[in-house]
């Protein structure tokens, strides 16, 4: 903890307290000073060997690396051409005595530098932290990255070299839980079993606790009916829901058929009436045999064997 200690001033003529109130204007710019986070600068990533999109990139993940040390004060990335603030500040090379410079020009204490160079999977880095108010190099690292998709971690692993190990981050705040529902699920008959989206939670009348959403309820008891409803829970207040069940209806036995008696009556019977059918058919066939031929068939006597036709009476006959 910082500390001040005022005495009081030799009584005097002019003294009093227009001399303490001068004193404390020379002193807290001082307190002040010591207590700001060195302010730090990371310049746009240089190299001939990336594209832009992934010099962009690869500057925002050392930007954002640099932004969660909580004793640093990251200064805002300026969107220029280091050659041409080069040639502003009279600069022969980007060293660094001409980065410490553009330190100086963007008011930072500290200048961050990164130049990519090589091709294909093999990129090289080179790594530098500058002292603004001397123009010399703090840290000076060197690393490999294998391809444009590794510089990030490479920028990464010489940012914790220079700075030391990143902070961990914080872990995401926890959604608040949803609050439960006062549920109550009831039946016409008691004693029903209910399951909600398969798993049993008791027997009518049911009363549980649930979180908003919905729930496919199926309500069973032995003789009835299953009965099933897609329950939706809002977080407004308890629900009721009800089930009204209906019996299992029995298969209605089948009844046999009429068998007649003794005393019924004949043309009530079945036989009689096939009879009937059996001889008009075989009546319309007569008559339809009969008109096809212009004289009467003739009758006699048919038999029947097996021999040649001239043995045969009736081919005798005609002939």
């Amino acid at each position: 903890m910082l500390s001040l200690t005022i005495k009081p001033l030799a009584k005097r003529p002019g003294a009093g307290p227009l001399a303490c109130l001068v004193v404390l204007t020379l002193v807290m710019p001082r307190i002040a000073f010591a207590a700001d986070k060195p302010k730090v600068l990371v310049l746009p990533v240089q190299s001939g060997s990336l594209g832009k999109g992934d010099r962009e990139a690869a500057t925002k993940s050392a930007a954002d690396a640099v932004s969660k040390y909580k004793d640093l004060a990251l200064l805002p990335t300026p969107q220029v051409d280091l050659l041409e603030v080069m040639v502003d500040l009279e600069c022969t090379d980007l060293d660094d005595e001409c980065l410490g410079k553009m330190g100086k020009k963007w008011g930072a204490d500290q200048v961050v530098f990164v130049d990519v160079k090589g091709k294909g999977s093999a990129l090289s880095l080179d790594f530098r932290v500058i002292d603004s108010a001397t123009g010399k190099s703090i840290k000076r690292l060197t690393g490999t990255a294998d391809g444009k998709g590794a510089v990030g971690a490479a920028l990464g692993k010489a940012l914790t070299e220079a700075f030391g190990a990143l902070p961990a981050d914080k872990p995401p705040d926890k959604p608040p839980e949803a609050q439960k529902v006062a549920v109550t699920l009831n039946a016409s008959v008691e004693g029903a079993e209910v399951t909600l989206n398969g798993a049993l939670v008791g027997k009518t009348p049911v009363r549980a606790q649930l979180k908003p959403g919905k729930y496919d309820a199926k309500v069973t008891r032995t003789g009835y009916v299953t009965l099933t409803q897609t329950i939706e829970v809002k977080n407004d207040g308890s629900k009721t829901a009800d089930f009204v069940f209906t019996l299992v209806a029995e298969a209605a036995p089948i009844d046999p058929p009429p068998v007649a008696t003794s005393d019924t009556p004949y043309y009530k019977t079945w036989w009689f009436w096939t009879a009937i059918g059996v001889g008009v058919t075989a009546l319309g066939v007569g008559l339809g045999v009969g008109l096809t031929k212009d004289t009467p068939a003739a009758t006699g006597v048919m038999s029947f064997g097996i021999g040649a036709p001239d043995h045969d009476p009736l081919i005798r006959s005609a002939k």
